[in-house]
């Protein structure tokens, strides 16, 4: 059931990514997108964020912390890699490729940060209740 829910999620995150992609794109390119092109991306974002949904599973393994997020990390960097080749999200030359690569880990390091604050939130929260318990007794 975790499985269908990640992927779920993925799907929704996917979706919503490719039309702001595809969004800004007509914008600041100008022009326009044909019904098949749109109906190509919405496909690969759909497709990509299953896939990517799918992959998050790593991250509720018992594997040490470190180790989760790097293999999680290079399935997202092949993922991209793959579907935006297809997608033509980007040229594959070795700048866009470092650029890719670069961005993730910004990506990482910003959700990586947030995750921080609310595990620590979480946990200052259940030491709090904790003390409460003791005093009681």
């Amino acid at each position: 059931m975790k499985w269908i829910q990640w992927a779920l999620i993925g799907l929704l995150f996917g979706l919503s990514s490719s039309y702001i992609i595809m969004s800004l794109n007509v914008f600041f390119e100008g022009g326009s997108k044909s019904g098949r092109e749109l109906l190509v991306q919405a496909i690969l974002g759909a497709g990509l964020g299953i896939c990517i949904g799918l992959v998050g599973q790593i991250l509720t393994t018992n594997l040490p912390l470190k180790i989760s997020y790097s293999i999680h990390y290079i399935c997202i960097n092949i993922l991209v890699f793959l579907f935006g080749t297809v997608g033509e999200w980007f040229e594959p030359t070795w700048r866009s490729i470092f650029s890719l690569l670069a961005t993730i880990a910004i990506t990482y390091v910003i959700i990586s940060i947030m995750l921080t604050i609310l595990m620590k939130k979480q946990v200052d929260e259940i030491n709090h209740l904790l003390k409460e318990r003791d005093s009681y007794d």
